[in-house]
């Protein structure tokens, strides 16, 4: 959904109205760090083509022609050559390789084809499915890595999205309460000037209520600046132009938009996020696969250090001499024309240093990785817990407010009531006014810092993507 400059234009007055599932809807198709992701995964694709290619059947065909004219006694002789010679080759999970070449050559029109086929198997360096498959499995391994940072740039993403979009909700609402805080001071105003005209009050009384208006005015300016700001970061996010005009609704549906970001199940114990946080979390879950590559990396190493006995075989049919039946296809069948090989061939490193150092590299690297991932495990686990705990403190934050909300309103009203039968000063009316918006500003506060923290507690559990029923195209 990228909006043009004339669609902009016929919506100026008209902003369009997001939810917060259209926004993350959005992101998730425009947000250019997305874009580019999913660009990234068709090179990523391929590379692991690349890998399993490995095991299958490997064709090349080359072609030759030549020609040449010698005079040797005063004889002239010529010789014409054409060659066409395809081969195919294989090797197996167990290191073993078959190579298979077919020469044809024609000479002065003769025609002598040659076939051959070579067998040879590892015996002690390079054999195994472990050692043989370890690359491709690095390059599965590789793919999953892959697979989880575009996971991870998706996760992330909408947490961004959805943070801006309850920003920009604050912005609104803290608009609206100051807003409605500007009406209840204008009317202290009018109560104030109707109490003068009516003798009961001094006019210098008047002076502090229509200070505060003028003080509110100023406020709403500021207010209208943070909305402005907290758009410009939504839009950024979601990756359209600056002046988009987009807006949210408003009315702000608390409950609906908990239930949103939380999903069906709503939130789980510490418990079961910590379980989720392990099984989910992109970190994590990256450190384990390095592991398992780093463990793969350590095996080849340790077989490069190996002896080297490999064991050779080849079969070769046709390539006679000359015509008759040495000659043509019959040549490859005829068993006149066959040869058969087989040997051993022995490679012993002695005091090779670079593959010792080269090993132990690795094993290092491997200790390292496994400490490193005990600690990444301790500090998820913690950072899950800290999250947890803040969400439901900022839940017990939330009612309490509420609850002082309630109190104030009622507090307010029977100042005002009390300021008509002139009980108390315009002074008290006003301070309770203002602590009236300071406690609706707090509300509102709450209600954006808890649904916030649910983001993050989901984020670093990996599961901001489920409650959306977000499936990615890998």
């Amino acid at each position: 959904m990228v909006i043009s400059q004339a669609q902009a234009i016929v919506f100026k007055n008209k902003p369009i109205v997001l939810t917060l599932k259209d926004a993350v809807l959005l992101s998730l198709r425009n947000n250019p760090s997305v874009q580019q992701e999913e660009i990234q995964r068709v090179a990523d694709k391929f590379a692991l083509v690349l890998a399993k290619n490995q095991f299958q059947p490997q064709y090349a065909f080359t072609a030759s022609n030549s020609f040449s004219h010698a005079v040797s006694s005063g004889a002239p002789s010529s010789s014409t050559t054409w060659a066409a010679n395809p081969s195919v080759t294989l090797e197996n999970n167990y290191g073993t390789a078959l190579d298979l070449t077919s020469t044809n050559t024609l000479t002065n029109g003769t025609y002598n084809p040659e076939m051959e086929l070579q067998v040879t198997q590892p015996l002690i360096r390079g054999f195994g499915k472990p050692v043989v498959d370890a690359a491709l499995n690095n390059a599965k391994d590789t793919e999953i890595i892959n697979r989880l940072t575009f996971k991870s740039t998706a996760i992330s993403t909408v947490s961004t999205v959805i943070n801006d979009y309850l920003s920009l909700v604050q912005s609104y609402q803290t608009y609206a309460v100051d807003k409605d805080s500007l009406n209840n001071y204008e009317q202290t105003v009018t109560n104030d000037r109707a109490m003068i005209a009516a003798g009961s009050m001094a006019k210098s009384d008047i002076v502090q209520a229509e200070a505060q208006v003028e003080s509110q005015k100023a406020t709403l300016q500021t207010d209208l600046t943070n909305i402005e700001t907290s758009k410009n970061q939504l839009l950024n996010a979601l990756g359209l132009p600056p002046r988009t005009p987009i807006t949210v609704p408003k009315h702000f549906n608390f409950v609906k938009v908990e239930k949103e970001i939380e999903g069906e199940g709503g939130l789980p114990d510490l418990t079961l996020s910590s379980n989720a946080a392990v099984a989910n979390n992109i970190a994590y879950q990256q450190s384990l696969i390095t592991i398992r590559t780093l463990r793969r990396n350590l095996l080849v190493d340790q077989d490069n250090q190996r002896w080297q006995l490999n064991l050779t075989a080849s079969e070769t049919l046709g390539g006679g001499s000359g015509g008759g039946q040495n000659a043509g296809l019959k040549s490859l069948t005829n068993g006149s024309n066959h040869n058969e090989t087989a040997g051993l061939s022995l490679t012993v490193p002695i005091d090779d240093v670079s593959a010792q150092n080269a090993t132990i590299d690795q094993q290092v690297s491997l200790e390292q990785a496994l400490i490193g991932l005990q600690e990444s495990k301790r500090s998820l686990l913690e950072t899950v817990q800290t999250d947890y705990n803040t969400v439901v403190n900022n839940k017990k934050g939330l009612k309490i407010s509420l609850d002082a909300l309630k109190l104030q309103k009622q507090t307010v009203y029977i100042s005002e009531q009390k300021q008509l039968a002139g009980r108390v000063s315009t002074f008290e009316v006003i301070t309770n006014q203002k602590n009236l918006s300071t406690q609706l500003e707090t509300v509102v506060d709450n209600e954006i810092s808890y649904l916030q923290s649910l983001v993050a507690l989901e984020q670093e559990a990996g599961v901001v993507l489920e409650p959306w029923y977000v499936k990615l195209r890998y």
